[in-house]
């Protein structure tokens, strides 16, 4: 006699289990033979999390992010797709080597300028005056836009004058000693002219003549002098500032370079798909005077 075997039940996909021949059925384990995975909503892309039932904690370093299950970052972008410009102008000026030596720059600045006023200022106490800067015959004959004519204007003040004209009346400056000389020639000649007894004579007018001729090409040879000296004090400063400002660009393109190599901008295909740091390109006044230093070669991008 045959054993009679009754048929398998079809396995349903969705569930796993087994057929137990002694009791004729098939088992159940309940639990799924094929699992489907549970849909998930999708990923919010700008919040910057992959998975939205896990936390993350997105911590800004160079202007990147860096979470639970990852990291990304650099280059001043984050990974959600918005992209912050480097500030890389604000990052420049406040590099601690650059400022550390445009503090040392400034304090040659301010050396150089105070050198300028005291040579100045001994010269013209020296001199006894201070001479008519833009009159050639009876001053120093300055162009009102050359660097001496606005230098002495900056540097010459009350005490200056003050001073000069104090050692004038004690006899002591140059103008003093030409006065002095003068009139000590003209009392010289009338002396000579009475000795000989010919004042009233016409010798009388033309040695006075000479004499006057001789003061006056005294007091422009002093003046002449004076401004030979103060032009080589403009000179020997301005000298300086050159240095100064020379320095100050160098400091200027190195604590560029410093930030360009710790941010590297991205590459870019061309201008017009450029993403430009957050500034503008044209100069940046050092506070030296006039001139400015411009960083546009620098960042090419900006052009």
């Amino acid at each position: 006699m045959a054993l009679k075997i009754p048929p398998i039940p079809p396995v349903v996909p969705e569930y796993g289990g087994y057929y137990d021949p002694s009791r004729s059925i098939f088992v159940s384990t309940g639990r799924p033979f094929n699992p489907v995975p549970p849909t998930k909503p999708p990923a919010d892309i700008s919040s910057g999390l992959a998975d939205p039932g896990t936390t993350t904690t997105t911590t800004t370093t160079g202007g990147g992010s860096s979470g639970g299950g990852g990291s990304s970052g650099g280059g001043g972008s984050s990974s959600g797709g918005s992209s912050v410009p480097y500030d890389y102008m604000g990052n420049i000026l406040n590099d601690p080597i650059y400022k550390q030596e445009m503090a040392a720059i400034a304090a040659q600045g301010i050396a150089s300028a105070a050198q300028r006023k005291g040579s100045i200022d001994r010269a013209l106490i020296g001199f006894g005056e201070v001479p008519n800067l833009s009159n050639a015959i009876t001053g120093l004959g300055l162009s009102p836009s050359s660097g001496l004519f606005s230098s002495l204007n900056t540097d010459v003040d009350q005490m200056t004058r003050q001073a000069a004209a104090g050692l004038t009346q004690s006899g002591l400056s140059t103008v003093a000693k030409l006065a002095t000389g003068h009139t000590t020639a003209l009392d010289t000649l009338m002396s000579q002219l009475a000795a000989r007894g010919i004042v009233r004579s016409g010798a009388t007018g033309v040695g006075v003549g000479l004499e006057n001729t001789n003061y006056a090409q005294g007091q422009y040879d002093a003046r002449s002098n004076l401004l030979s000296y103060l032009s080589g004090v403009q000179q020997a400063w301005e000298q300086a500032k050159a240095q100064q400002d020379a320095a100050a660009a160098l400091a200027l393109e190195n604590a560029a370079n410093r930030q360009m190599t710790l941010n590297p901008p991205p590459a870019q295909s061309s201008p017009a798909s450029a993403t430009a740091p957050s500034w503008s390109p044209g100069g940046v006044t050092l506070g030296l005077g006039p001139g400015n230093v411009s960083l546009a070669h620098l960042f090419p991008w900006e052009q």
